[in-house]
């Protein structure tokens, strides 16, 4: 008998040295990703006007945010112009972005406020109208 190793017990032996060095690397990177996640912090918001495609004008408060696998815009809107009242929330991707303006949160606020008329009010009131005979 020949105590040469056979092509299996070579096959098998390169086998072993390939698991001893993936496991070496995945160490590596979980030691790496460790290193780097820290406490997570949430996104820096700003107030701004931005425009999309210079077709769209949105004011409202602004942050980079990752959806997808790509960076976007979130931009919430105070729908009645109030902090404490309901936001419509939209994404954009950075190529849509025609323009961005800071801007400052009683602007966003102004800007989103409901158009009230300083006129009052003409047309048919049916609490002044007497009630029609049958």
């Amino acid at each position: 008998m020949s105590s040469e190793p056979t092509a299996i017990d070579r096959a098998q032996a390169a086998l072993d040295q390939m698991d001893e060095a993936l496991a070496k690397a995945r160490g590596h990177a979980e030691r790496i990703l460790n290193a780097q996640s820290g406490p997570t912090e949430p996104a820096p918001t700003s107030w701004a006007r931005v425009e999309i495609f210079g077709h769209r004008r949105h004011y409202g408060r602004i942050s980079e945010i990752e959806r997808f696998g790509a960076k976007m815009m979130q931009v919430e809107i105070p729908v009645e112009g109030k902090i404490d009242g309901r936001w419509e929330t939209i994404l954009y991707a950075g190529g849509s972005i025609f323009s961005l303006s800071s801007s400052t949160q009683e602007n966003v606020l102004a800007h989103n406020t409901p158009y009230v008329s300083a006129r009052p009010r003409l047309g048919y009131d049916s609490d002044d109208d007497p009630e029609p005979d049958l």
